[in-house]
Protein backbone atom coordinates (compact mmCIF):
# COMPACT_ATOMS: atom_id res chain seq x y z
CA UNK A 1 0.00 0.00 0.00
CA UNK A 2 1.54 3.37 -1.38
CA UNK A 3 1.22 6.56 1.39
CA UNK A 4 1.10 10.27 0.19
CA UNK A 5 3.18 12.95 2.36
CA UNK A 6 2.67 16.47 1.69
CA UNK A 7 5.85 18.51 3.06
CA UNK A 8 7.12 21.99 3.07
CA UNK A 9 10.39 23.40 3.71
CA UNK A 10 14.04 21.70 4.03
CA UNK A 11 16.68 20.48 6.72
CA UNK A 12 15.76 22.53 9.93
CA UNK A 13 12.23 24.01 8.31
CA UNK A 14 10.97 20.58 6.89
CA UNK A 15 7.72 19.37 8.26
CA UNK A 16 5.16 17.63 7.10
CA UNK A 17 1.72 18.67 6.74
CA UNK A 18 -0.31 15.41 6.07
CA UNK A 19 -0.10 11.84 5.53
CA UNK A 20 -2.66 10.82 2.43
CA UNK A 21 -4.17 7.33 1.23
CA UNK A 22 -3.84 8.25 -2.24
CA UNK A 23 -1.89 11.23 -4.33
CA UNK A 24 -5.98 13.05 -5.15
CA UNK A 25 -6.75 13.00 -1.77
CA UNK A 26 -3.30 15.00 -0.82
CA UNK A 27 -3.59 17.44 -4.13
CA UNK A 28 -7.51 17.96 -2.93
CA UNK A 29 -6.42 18.72 0.91
CA UNK A 30 -3.60 20.79 -0.18
CA UNK A 31 -4.05 22.32 -3.41
CA UNK A 32 -1.34 24.37 -2.90
CA UNK A 33 1.23 22.21 -2.55
CA UNK A 34 4.04 22.01 -5.14
CA UNK A 35 4.40 18.00 -7.59
CA UNK A 36 7.71 18.05 -6.13
CA UNK A 37 6.47 18.22 -2.61
CA UNK A 38 4.42 15.38 -2.52
CA UNK A 39 6.53 12.24 -1.31
CA UNK A 40 5.09 8.69 -2.01
CA UNK A 41 6.33 5.98 -0.01
CA UNK A 42 5.03 2.20 0.36
CA UNK A 43 3.87 1.36 3.86
CA UNK A 44 5.68 -1.20 5.80
CA UNK A 45 8.23 -2.05 2.73
CA UNK A 46 11.84 -1.88 4.19
CA UNK A 47 14.88 -3.35 2.77
CA UNK A 48 16.58 -6.03 4.62
CA UNK A 49 19.57 -4.01 5.32
CA UNK A 50 17.84 -0.58 5.99
CA UNK A 51 17.29 0.37 9.34
CA UNK A 52 17.11 3.64 11.47
CA UNK A 53 20.66 4.75 12.65
CA UNK A 54 22.68 8.13 13.70
CA UNK A 55 23.09 10.01 10.55
CA UNK A 56 25.81 12.78 10.69
CA UNK A 57 25.97 15.91 8.38
CA UNK A 58 28.63 18.55 8.11
CA UNK A 59 28.31 21.84 6.01
CA UNK A 60 31.40 23.34 4.44
CA UNK A 61 32.13 26.91 2.78
CA UNK A 62 32.85 25.40 -0.71
CA UNK A 63 35.53 28.53 -1.30
CA UNK A 64 36.72 28.86 1.94
CA UNK A 65 36.92 25.02 3.47
CA UNK A 66 35.34 26.59 6.64
CA UNK A 67 33.13 24.09 8.51
CA UNK A 68 29.83 25.67 8.94
CA UNK A 69 27.98 23.35 10.73
CA UNK A 70 27.94 20.05 12.09
CA UNK A 71 24.43 17.80 13.18
CA UNK A 72 22.92 14.09 13.82
CA UNK A 73 19.89 12.71 13.48
CA UNK A 74 17.82 9.48 12.78
CA UNK A 75 17.65 8.54 9.35
CA UNK A 76 16.24 5.53 7.47
CA UNK A 77 19.51 4.20 6.10
CA UNK A 78 21.39 0.54 5.02
CA UNK A 79 24.58 0.34 6.92
CA UNK A 80 27.70 2.22 5.63
CA UNK A 81 25.65 4.63 3.75
CA UNK A 82 26.94 8.18 2.56
CA UNK A 83 26.22 11.31 0.32
CA UNK A 84 27.75 14.33 -0.78
CA UNK A 85 25.87 17.47 -2.22
CA UNK A 86 26.63 20.65 -3.29
CA UNK A 87 24.24 23.53 -2.60
CA UNK A 88 23.39 27.51 -3.17
CA UNK A 89 25.45 27.61 -6.58
CA UNK A 90 28.23 25.74 -5.56
CA UNK A 91 28.83 27.86 -2.41
CA UNK A 92 28.32 25.06 0.65
CA UNK A 93 28.54 21.21 0.50
CA UNK A 94 26.87 18.86 2.98
CA UNK A 95 27.96 15.39 3.45
CA UNK A 96 26.16 12.80 5.50
CA UNK A 97 27.53 9.72 6.73
CA UNK A 98 26.02 6.86 9.04
CA UNK A 99 29.60 5.96 10.22
CA UNK A 100 30.65 9.06 11.98
CA UNK A 101 30.78 12.82 12.26
CA UNK A 102 34.79 12.70 11.48
CA UNK A 103 33.83 10.66 7.93
CA UNK A 104 30.95 13.26 7.06
CA UNK A 105 33.44 15.83 7.38
CA UNK A 106 36.09 13.80 5.39
CA UNK A 107 33.60 13.69 2.39
CA UNK A 108 32.89 16.97 2.41
CA UNK A 109 36.49 18.33 2.66
CA UNK A 110 37.54 15.11 -0.30
CA UNK A 111 35.02 16.41 -2.14
CA UNK A 112 35.89 20.26 -1.97
CA UNK A 113 39.31 18.93 -2.93
CA UNK A 114 37.94 17.35 -6.05
CA UNK A 115 36.52 20.58 -6.60
CA UNK A 116 39.33 22.61 -6.75
CA UNK A 117 41.25 20.29 -8.79
CA UNK A 118 38.55 20.62 -11.44
CA UNK A 119 38.56 24.06 -11.81
CA UNK A 120 42.20 24.47 -12.40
Amino acid sequence: MKIFVVTEGDYSSYQILGVFSSIEKAREICPAADVDRIEEYELDSLDDDERFLETFTAWIDAKTGDLTEQSSRAELHPPNWSHVDIYNQDSVIVAESVISAAHALKLAIEHRQALLRQRD
